[in-house]
């Protein structure tokens, strides 16, 4: 696939070079930089991992691209075509964009009371809309009968897995 295969306004590529930085870039360019190796790149070379019209969308995927590329999100992220693509692979599919689906269910950790407790703490992102403050979040964990040192582990695990991250201080936000 080529730079302007597609009337996306955003794709993620990963650089051949030293394949350790995932990074967003317009359609239309001919070269661009490495932002990790500092590499020069020919934009109609590269691979394109995913094609978006919106940045949020492109900025999402290529957080869990990174941290598949960076090794924090070995088993636990894996690229998948998502389920429009799998159902209708005629011509008339032209997203072509890849999402990254979360793997992280295996039979033995459903029944773990761990695996509890990142669930209840993931159903309170989503019940407030995906961004939440640090303290509220604690609050509303102890709430649920989650202790607040296990939270502070919970929540440091899922920070490092690229399943959360900070937009800003004292708020997360589900990725």
């Amino acid at each position: 696939m080529e730079f302007g295969d597609k009337p996306s306004r955003y794709v993620v590529v990963v650089c051949p070079k030293c394949r350790q930085h995932a990074q967003i870039t317009e359609t239309g360019k001919k070269t661009l930089r490495c932002q990790h190796c500092g590499a020069l790149l020919k934009a109609r070379k590269l691979r394109i991992f995913g094609s978006f019209e919106e940045l949020p969308e492109a900025v999402d995927f290529r957080t869990h691209l990174q941290a598949e590329l960076s090794g924090k999100g070995k088993g636990t992220f894996f690229l998948k075509p998502s389920p429009e693509e799998t159902e209708n692979p005629g011509p008339g599919n032209r997203s072509g964009k890849k999402t990254v689906q979360s793997g992280t269910e295996t039979p033995s950790e459903k029944t773990s009371s761990r695996k509890d407790q990142r669930s209840i703490l993931k159903e309170i992102l989503k019940a407030s809309g995906g961004k939440i403050g640090i303290e509220d979040f604690r609050e509303e964990a102890v709430e649920k009968g989650i202790s607040r040192e296990r939270f502070d582990i919970i929540m440091k695990k899922l920070m490092e897995t690229g399943e959360l991250y900070s937009p800003e201080p004292g708020i997360v936000k589900l990725v």
